[in-house]
């Protein structure tokens, strides 16, 4: 199948493309080289949007940023931020013998404020994003994946420009509480303090009571009517 290939940037540092197009068979790959030359004055920083696109049975497209640096390169040593959250899960399919027929799927964002964002994958494989993104981007990039219930474990990883790499490893067998049940063992947390607070409360008005108790003074009359203190 023949493809041709197009290229286009914003801040026009494109200066070539090769090749332009090429004839791929099924499982075949070919490299595709983009070449930009920067501006001398370019400013450091400066964020040129390549987008890459093909054309053949259908039309692929795919951008990235391309940030501008001096000698010193890009500086970037914090890992991308990667939140999760089950949308469903695998309660009582879990088991070998129930779990066939039965998905689970969990909900992931991501997010580099540095370098930006390259890539979330996912092994096993099954990453879905939920929309077309920039890699290099500095926004929340979402995703899904969905597996079985008889394979209930999977490691995501996001990556960033500079190769920094935050990991998670899930499994869907596991004690998992939602906002409601982190709610409500909360709740049950600060009652226990409170009744354990007031229980230490009346113990010392307890104690203080039957202190004052023991310390009013005994009264006691003699035979002539007067009377004696203790």
């Amino acid at each position: 199948m023949q493809y041709f290939f197009r290229v286009n940037d914003e801040l026009s540092y494109l200066r070539a493309l090769n090749p332009g197009s090429a004839t791929i068979a099924p499982d075949q790959t070919v490299n595709v080289v983009v070449t930009l030359v920067i501006n001398p004055n370019a400013e450091v920083g400066a964020r040129d949007k390549v987008t890459f696109s093909t054309e053949g049975v259908d039309r692929v497209s795919q951008a990235a940023f391309v940030t501008v640096t001096d000698s010193t390169g890009l500086s970037d040593s914090y890992q991308p931020s990667l939140w999760y959250t089950y949308s469903s899960r695998c309660e009582g399919r879990s088991s070998p013998g129930t779990c066939a027929g039965a998905f689970w799927t969990v909900e992931i964002t991501a997010r580099d404020y540095e370098t930006g964002l390259l890539r979330i994958s996912s092994s096993p494989r099954g990453i879905v994003y939920k929309a077309p993104f920039t890699a290099g981007t500095r926004d929340d990039v979402k995703a899904t994946y969905t597996a079985s219930c008889c394979q209930p474990k999977v490691t995501i990883t996001a990556t960033d420009v500079s190769r920094n790499a935050r990991t998670v490893s899930l499994d869907v067998t596991d004690i998992w509480l939602n906002e409601a049940g982190i709610a409500a063992v909360v709740l049950g947390v600060l009652l226990l303090i409170a009744l354990i607070v007031l229980l230490v409360i009346l113990i010392r008005y307890c104690v203080r009571r039957r202190k004052r108790a023991q310390e009013l003074p005994i009264y006691r009359s003699d035979a002539r009517g007067t009377r004696s203190t203790r």
